[in-house]
């Protein structure tokens, strides 16, 4: 055990197994606790995992449940394989682990017993000392994208929504009693309303969800598209093309492609045939449909094929697609 300086912390190695912490309190004004320190010399890896099966493990209340194995290649790969747990459907199976740190200096595991009430039963323990610091990530399977897509989708949910009040409920502006009620029809006088557009200049946008389908339609075909051809292809206003685009796709700036969209490497398709070549402009989908969805933002008419009706879209917000995960 190194010397203990007042104000510093008191640096556990393994020949701090019979120190006596008490001993360091001469004053007797504090009280320290004991520190069980019988797994001192047990080795651990502390993994840092993605959020999603982070807080799927902190959900399971059993004990004893099989969550998966490590499998460790002779060519020093390191896999990490769930098990087929009812409780893993629809996620990803298998993971690579990567080892970031094999030297790992003054770190250790803690553990803190506590009964249903939350009261402490028993000291502080080291459960064991962390060798190797670790990081797992998923393979671009199609689970995962799936995963990521649904994720994307989850996290653009508006956190405020407009509640359309019925006739009954809407019951106007209070007048109180000794104003006529001329007075308070005048007072809309002063206000200027804005022009309504005629319907037949207004475009609409479809889903937030069909529109990312349809855009992952169009990258399947090719692997490069400028703006104007993917305004073309789906048909929809440019500035919420835009907004859709930033989180699926990246725009290059340089090189053969520039001013050219392509997808996010976490959306692409291992051995995909993608055409590399740019889309030409004026294409449509296959299917040869496209959705008209009103919306006031763009004052232009745009094109579209035959509709018999549109549905209300819902506004989205933009969220973190997929954090750096928790240990």
């Amino acid at each position: 055990m190194e010397d203990y300086k007042e104000g510093e912390n008191v640096l556990v190695t393994p020949k701090a197994e019979t120190y006596d912490l008490d001993m360091e309190f001469e004053d007797g004004d504090e009280e320290a606790d004991d520190l069980d320190m019988k797994n001192l010399s047990a080795k651990a890896w502390l993994v840092k995992l993605p959020t999603f099966l982070a807080k799927k493990w902190s959900e399971i209340e059993q004990e004893d449940v099989d969550l998966g194995c490590v499998r460790i290649h002779e060519s020093g790969k390191i896999e990490l394989i769930l098990s087929d747990n009812k409780i893993y459907a629809e996620m990803p199976r298998e993971y690579d682990l990567e080892i970031t740190n094999t030297d790992v200096k003054d770190s250790y595991s803690f553990v803190l017993k506590r009964d249903e009430n939350g009261m402490e039963t028993g000291p502080v323990a080291i459960q064991a000392t962390v060798h190797h610091n670790c990081y797992i990530r998923p393979y671009a399977s199609d689970e995962y994208r799936q995963k990521v897509r649904q994720r994307t989708i989850e996290a653009s949910q508006p956190k405020r929504t407009v509640q359309v009040m019925s006739p009954d409920e809407n019951r106007g502006a209070y007048v109180p009693p000794g104003l006529q009620a001329s007075s308070a029809d005048n007072f809309g006088k002063f206000v200027s309303k804005k022009t309504k557009i005629p319907m037949e200049q207004k475009t609409t946008r479809m889903p937030k969800n069909e529109l990312i389908d349809l855009l992952f339609q169009a990258f399947e075909e090719y692997a490069y598209w400028s703006l104007r051809g993917l305004k073309d292809y789906v048909k929809q206003p440019e500035s919420y093309l835009k907004d859709v685009l930033t989180e699926i796709a990246i725009l290059d700036k340089r090189g053969p492609y520039n001013n050219c969209y392509h997808l996010k490497p976490e959306y692409k398709r291992e051995n995909e045939p993608t055409n590399d070549s740019i889309a030409p402009n004026g294409l449509e989908p296959p299917n040869g449909d496209s959705a008209m969805v009103i919306d006031d933002d763009d004052d232009e008419v745009e094109e579209e094929g035959n509709v018999e009706g549109g549905d209300e879209d819902e506004e989205f917000d933009d969220a973190e697609l997929f954090g750096d995960g928790s240990d």
